[in-house]
């Protein structure tokens, strides 16, 4: 027998809470990996260090724009908890009419 899944909008609103939560924490992380990197390479001089910075200066705007997009795709779970709500009403409305 084929397994049932129930998604509910309490279970998609904590998993938005649950991911978010996580994906700040990832994005502090590498933020902060970041900026340890550019704190070291001011220590040292010459071309390693230049294109070190160089690429993790980079990098950390291109995070920042792509961690910005993932929050607002598990945002999406939000929404999608409020149409299912929605719908729930719209159904009791239905059945308590007739």
């Amino acid at each position: 027998m084929a397994e049932e899944i129930l998604v509910t909008p309490r279970y998609l609103k904590g998993k938005e809470k649950e991911w978010t939560e996580l994906v700040k924490r990832a994005r502090n992380d590498f933020l902060a990996a970041a900026d340890h990197v550019r704190v070291l390479t001011q220590s040292f001089d010459g071309r390693p260090a230049k294109e070190l910075d160089k690429r993790f200066a980079l990098w950390k705007e291109e995070g920042i724009t792509a961690f910005r997009a993932f929050e607002n795709h598990i945002g999406k779970l939000g929404q999608i908890a409020e149409v299912y709500e929605q719908a729930e009403r719209e159904n009791r409305n239905v059945t308590t009419e007739n």
